[in-house]
Protein backbone atom coordinates (compact mmCIF):
# COMPACT_ATOMS: atom_id res chain seq x y z
CA UNK A 1 0.00 0.00 0.00
CA UNK A 2 2.58 2.49 0.82
CA UNK A 3 6.08 2.57 -0.08
CA UNK A 4 8.01 0.49 2.66
CA UNK A 5 11.09 2.59 2.44
CA UNK A 6 9.11 5.60 2.86
CA UNK A 7 7.15 4.38 5.55
CA UNK A 8 10.67 3.76 7.26
CA UNK A 9 11.30 7.22 7.28
CA UNK A 10 8.29 8.27 8.22
CA UNK A 11 8.37 5.92 11.32
CA UNK A 12 12.07 6.76 12.00
CA UNK A 13 11.05 10.47 12.09
CA UNK A 14 7.70 9.90 13.83
CA UNK A 15 9.44 7.97 16.79
CA UNK A 16 11.81 10.84 17.09
CA UNK A 17 8.80 13.42 17.42
CA UNK A 18 7.12 11.83 19.82
CA UNK A 19 8.88 12.24 22.97
CA UNK A 20 8.37 16.03 22.44
CA UNK A 21 4.95 15.98 21.16
CA UNK A 22 3.57 14.03 24.64
CA UNK A 23 5.57 16.48 27.05
CA UNK A 24 5.00 19.63 24.70
CA UNK A 25 2.96 22.88 25.66
CA UNK A 26 0.61 24.13 23.14
CA UNK A 27 -1.87 26.63 21.84
CA UNK A 28 -5.01 25.09 20.86
CA UNK A 29 -5.69 25.19 17.19
CA UNK A 30 -8.00 23.38 15.15
CA UNK A 31 -8.11 21.41 11.73
CA UNK A 32 -11.56 20.61 10.13
CA UNK A 33 -12.39 16.52 10.04
CA UNK A 34 -12.74 17.09 6.03
CA UNK A 35 -8.91 17.60 5.81
CA UNK A 36 -8.48 14.11 6.88
CA UNK A 37 -8.52 10.59 4.43
CA UNK A 38 -11.10 8.90 6.33
CA UNK A 39 -11.17 5.62 5.33
CA UNK A 40 -13.32 3.62 8.07
CA UNK A 41 -12.19 0.11 7.13
CA UNK A 42 -8.14 1.28 7.20
CA UNK A 43 -7.91 -0.51 10.73
CA UNK A 44 -10.02 -3.89 11.43
CA UNK A 45 -11.72 -3.67 14.54
CA UNK A 46 -9.00 -5.62 17.70
CA UNK A 47 -6.38 -4.77 15.00
CA UNK A 48 -2.56 -4.77 16.72
CA UNK A 49 -0.89 -1.14 16.34
CA UNK A 50 1.97 0.77 17.16
CA UNK A 51 1.86 4.44 19.13
CA UNK A 52 3.98 7.03 16.66
CA UNK A 53 2.00 10.43 17.86
CA UNK A 54 -0.15 11.82 20.31
CA UNK A 55 -1.83 15.06 19.65
CA UNK A 56 -3.89 16.14 22.57
CA UNK A 57 -6.00 19.11 23.68
CA UNK A 58 -7.00 20.31 26.68
CA UNK A 59 -9.83 18.03 28.63
CA UNK A 60 -12.90 19.75 29.99
CA UNK A 61 -15.96 18.79 30.25
CA UNK A 62 -17.24 20.66 27.04
CA UNK A 63 -14.68 18.67 24.70
CA UNK A 64 -16.08 19.01 21.14
CA UNK A 65 -12.80 17.86 19.41
CA UNK A 66 -10.86 14.87 18.26
CA UNK A 67 -7.70 14.27 19.66
CA UNK A 68 -5.44 12.75 17.00
CA UNK A 69 -3.07 9.43 17.32
CA UNK A 70 -0.32 8.49 14.06
CA UNK A 71 -0.25 4.83 14.43
CA UNK A 72 1.65 1.90 12.79
CA UNK A 73 -0.21 -1.62 12.15
CA UNK A 74 1.50 -4.73 13.26
CA UNK A 75 -0.49 -6.48 10.87
CA UNK A 76 -0.12 -4.73 7.94
CA UNK A 77 2.98 -2.19 8.79
CA UNK A 78 0.87 0.59 7.24
CA UNK A 79 0.44 4.00 9.40
CA UNK A 80 -2.85 5.59 9.92
CA UNK A 81 -4.45 8.51 11.87
CA UNK A 82 -6.71 7.69 14.35
CA UNK A 83 -9.26 10.66 15.39
CA UNK A 84 -10.10 9.79 19.47
CA UNK A 85 -13.08 11.65 20.90
CA UNK A 86 -11.35 11.89 24.32
CA UNK A 87 -7.69 12.37 25.97
CA UNK A 88 -5.97 8.61 26.82
CA UNK A 89 -3.62 10.48 28.71
CA UNK A 90 -0.73 9.13 27.51
CA UNK A 91 2.87 10.07 28.56
CA UNK A 92 6.40 9.97 27.56
CA UNK A 93 6.69 6.33 28.39
CA UNK A 94 3.70 5.50 25.99
CA UNK A 95 5.91 6.33 23.30
CA UNK A 96 6.15 3.27 20.96
CA UNK A 97 3.97 1.33 23.05
CA UNK A 98 1.60 -1.45 21.69
CA UNK A 99 -1.88 -1.17 21.41
CA UNK A 100 -5.17 -2.56 19.92
CA UNK A 101 -7.61 -0.23 17.55
CA UNK A 102 -11.20 -0.09 18.76
CA UNK A 103 -13.54 1.14 16.20
CA UNK A 104 -16.77 3.23 16.95
CA UNK A 105 -18.99 0.27 16.68
CA UNK A 106 -17.25 -1.93 20.06
CA UNK A 107 -18.57 -1.78 23.22
CA UNK A 108 -15.08 -0.41 24.40
CA UNK A 109 -16.70 2.68 23.01
CA UNK A 110 -20.00 3.02 23.88
CA UNK A 111 -19.22 5.17 27.05
CA UNK A 112 -20.97 7.43 29.53
CA UNK A 113 -19.60 10.82 27.61
CA UNK A 114 -20.10 13.22 30.62
CA UNK A 115 -17.20 11.35 32.73
CA UNK A 116 -14.67 11.62 29.94
CA UNK A 117 -12.96 14.95 31.21
CA UNK A 118 -12.17 13.01 34.90
CA UNK A 119 -10.69 9.99 33.22
CA UNK A 120 -14.08 7.92 33.70
CA UNK A 121 -15.04 5.49 31.24
CA UNK A 122 -18.69 4.26 32.33
CA UNK A 123 -19.38 1.29 29.93
CA UNK A 124 -23.27 0.89 29.78
CA UNK A 125 -23.83 -2.50 27.80
CA UNK A 126 -27.02 -2.31 28.20
CA UNK A 127 -27.06 0.85 26.43
CA UNK A 128 -27.16 -0.50 22.64
CA UNK A 129 -27.92 3.27 21.25
CA UNK A 130 -24.87 4.57 22.54
CA UNK A 131 -23.56 6.74 19.64
CA UNK A 132 -19.88 7.80 19.30
CA UNK A 133 -19.42 11.04 19.41
CA UNK A 134 -19.00 12.91 15.99
CA UNK A 135 -17.05 16.14 16.10
CA UNK A 136 -15.92 18.69 13.29
CA UNK A 137 -12.37 19.11 14.09
CA UNK A 138 -9.32 17.87 15.25
CA UNK A 139 -6.57 19.27 17.76
CA UNK A 140 -3.73 20.74 15.88
CA UNK A 141 -0.45 21.94 17.15
CA UNK A 142 1.48 23.73 14.59
CA UNK A 143 4.71 23.04 15.84
CA UNK A 144 4.01 19.28 14.67
CA UNK A 145 2.20 19.84 11.17
CA UNK A 146 5.29 18.59 9.16
CA UNK A 147 4.07 14.88 11.20
CA UNK A 148 0.52 15.35 11.61
CA UNK A 149 -0.86 16.43 8.10
CA UNK A 150 -0.24 13.29 6.39
CA UNK A 151 -1.98 11.51 3.34
CA UNK A 152 -2.35 8.49 5.44
CA UNK A 153 -5.95 7.14 5.83
CA UNK A 154 -7.88 7.64 8.81
CA UNK A 155 -9.98 6.32 11.54
CA UNK A 156 -12.35 7.29 13.83
CA UNK A 157 -12.02 5.37 16.95
CA UNK A 158 -10.12 4.51 20.20
CA UNK A 159 -6.62 2.38 21.47
CA UNK A 160 -6.13 0.70 24.46
CA UNK A 161 -4.61 -2.74 26.32
CA UNK A 162 -6.54 -6.24 25.94
CA UNK A 163 -5.95 -8.19 29.16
Amino acid sequence: MFNQNFSKAILCTLLFAILGILTSCHSVQYRDVSEFAIQPNALKDGEKIRLLAYFYGPSNSSNDFYNHVVVKSEESGDTCNILIPWDHGFTQSDGDSIYYYFSPENLINKVNVDGISVGTRDLRPEDTAAKFPEYNKVIRIPAFDNIAINRFPTVKGSIGIVR
